[in-house]
């Protein structure tokens, strides 16, 4: 008969009590001779050493019998660097402890995450173990490699008894581990309200604050217990306590969606209007979590419906941009400033025009929402303009329907007009730019055909084709750098002056269109110009024909092309 051998070749104690009718101490008398066993029994690290194996079953004799062999360490660890007092302590052996700190083992040994025995034996649940350790002279306030005491681990383990020896003996109640927490977050974490009952009439700090700086009524929020919550706070935890980023319980009971505990939290005095570090509410969190039964709580309990954070956004802001028509009601039910504005000077209205949501928009605007409301940002200066902008044509209609001026001037582009409306064809905004400008400035290939027609439509309404801006530049000289060849082909067809350079500076000289596209190497575009009597010239005409038409022009046209441009200039 032969027991199993592991891959190494070794037999483990376990296959020999299984294959042989003996007992652990007979196997062990066999092995007293070795220095290891390979393959300890279950529960043991492997590569440990004999004197753990007898420790850990508490065979004193056997302990003894290793201990007088020469050169047996007392002190020998395994592979996790536990040494046998450890491996004892945790089994409550309290005979083999004894005997290995009478030979010199030493007690505030440290393994693998620098445990002492005492943590083993306070893991172990053994009162009577901890006492005997401590009265040996184990240090009660040792911490291990987290930052942990004994009694964190004792809190762990929801041991009351072990909790009350250790702070019996002295263990501080306020120990704190690596993120700041004490033994009193753990039992807060675990629900467990006799363990904090009894932390706290120890003295424990009910508002102590870890890293992040939360207290445990903020872990009691977290973990939805309101039974903890009201413990915690009928022991004076501060109810408007604020974290790292300004925010309260009450914050994180919005968060969880928790309406009893929004209540009960409310009811003992919380802030409902509390300000985090961006200056959002509690408020702002129901409403981005679409729950609508948090925002009515919060609204009953005094809630500021136009609170502002620190980008000037209210809560209808973030209904507005979460599309969400039931919230958007509910606020300006509850008396949400329709027109409030951001700090870039927008209004809700903005936002869903943006949006392209025609419901949302019909919606804020039978609330009041001002159609015609200016704005300082870049992005439009009316709602109605932004819809131009983004050539969103069932927005515009709308937008007109309700009432839009088609004058209204944008302080930085342009006027947005619809000719058909009855707008006047010329107006500017204050950087002289008219609807031509603007069709061509924010036109691209990808949408030539749509803002063609938009400069058709404003042409036919009598709009001034050679119209400059603030830079002297012409609708023309935009559809060129654009290289929106279709419309650049309208806007000569319809009588554009090509051969117009005033005091435009495009990379930082004067330049004619013709100028511009040769620059931009834009060879179907300079045909265009040509062949509609575009004279080649350069700055302002300071410049030789021959020098300018040699140096890039000549190279992108036919023969037919160079004879006719030589003609309309004059050059035989």
């Amino acid at each position: 008969m032969h027991a199993k051998r592991s891959e190494e070749g070794c037999i483990s104690v376990d296959d020999i009590l299984e294959t042989f009718d003996c007992s652990l101490e007979e196997i062990v008398e066999v092995y007293v001779d070795y220095d290891a066993m390979p393959v300890p029994p279950k529960g043991l690290p492997r590569g440990t050493h004999m004197l753990h194996v007898v420790s850990h079953h508490g065979l004193i004799g056997l302990v003894c019998a290793l201990l007088r062999q020469a050169g047996t360490d007392v002190e020998v660890k395994d592979w996790l660097g536990d040494t046998p007092l450890h491996v004892a302590a945790e089994q409550g052996q309290l005979a083999v402890v004894e005997l290995l700190v009478k030979k010199g083992a030493n007690i505030e040994a440290v393994g693998k995450y620098g445990r002492t025995p005492l943590f083993f034996a306070v893991c172990g649940g053994n009162t009577t173990m901890v006492e005997l350790l401590l009265k040996k002279g184990a240090n009660i306030g040792a911490v291990e490699e987290y930052g942990r005491t004994p009694l964190f681990f004792a809190v762990q383990t929801r041991h009351t008894a072990m909790v009350e020896l250790l702070l019996k003996k002295g263990a501080n109640v306020n120990a704190i581990e690596e993120y700041g927490q004490t033994p009193l977050f753990f039992a807060v974490q675990k629900r467990h309200t006799a363990m904090v009952e009894l932390l706290l009439k120890k003295g424990a700090d009910v508002d102590a604050v870890e890293k992040y700086g939360r207290t445990p009524l903020f872990f009691a929020v977290a973990e939805a217990s309101t039974t903890m919550v009201e413990l915690l706070l009928k022991n004076g935890a501060d109810v408007d306590a604020v974290d790292e980023y300004g925010r309260t319980p009450l914050f994180f009971a919005v968060q969880k969606n928790h309406t009893a505990m929004v209540e009960l939290l409310l009811k003992k005095g919380a802030d409902v209007d509390a300000v985090e570090k961006y200056g959002r509410t509690p408020l702002f969190f129901a409403v981005g979590d679409a729950s609508t039964t948090m925002v009515k709580l919060l609204l009953k309990n005094g809630a500021d419906v136009n609170a502002v954070d620190e980008y000037g956004l209210t809560p209808l802001f973030l209904a507005v941009g979460d599309e969400n028509t039931t919230m958007v009601e509910l606020l300006l039910k509850k008396g949400a400033d329709v027109n409030a504005v951001n700090k870039d000077g927008l209004t809700a209205l903005f936002f869903a025009v943006g949006d392209e949501n025609t419901t949302m928009v019909e919606l804020l605007l039978k609330n009041g929402a001002d159609v015609d409301a200016v704005s300082e940002s870049e992005y439009g200066p009316t709602p109605l303009s932004l819809a131009i902008r983004e050539k969103n044509m069932g927005m515009v209609d709308l937008l007109l329907k309700r009432g839009a001026k088609i004058d209204g001037v944008e302080k930085k582009y342009e006027t947005p007009l619809l000719l058909e409306k009855g707008a006047d064809a010329h107006a500017s905004g204050v950087g002289g730019r008219t609807p031509l400008h603007v069709a061509a400035i924010f036109g691209s290939n990808k949408d030539q055909k749509t803002m063609t027609a938009l400069v058709q439509l404003l042409l036919e309404n009598g709009a001034d084709i050679d119209t400059t801006d603030y830079n002297a530049a012409t609708p023309l000289h935009f559809a060129v750098q654009n290289r929106m060849l279709s419309l650049v082909k309208l806007l000569v067809e319809q009588g554009a002056n090509n051969n117009y350079v005033g005091s435009v500076h495009f990379a930082g000289r004067p330049l004619s269109p013709l100028n511009l596209a040769n620059d931009r190497r834009e060879k179907a575009i300079i045909q265009v110009l040509l062949r509609n009597g575009a004279r080649v010239s350069t700055i302002a005409e300071r410049q030789a024909y021959d020098d300018w038409f040699h140096s890039g022009v000549r190279q992108r046209l036919s023969e037919e092309e160079i004879m006719f441009t030589r003609t309309i200039n004059g050059i035989s």
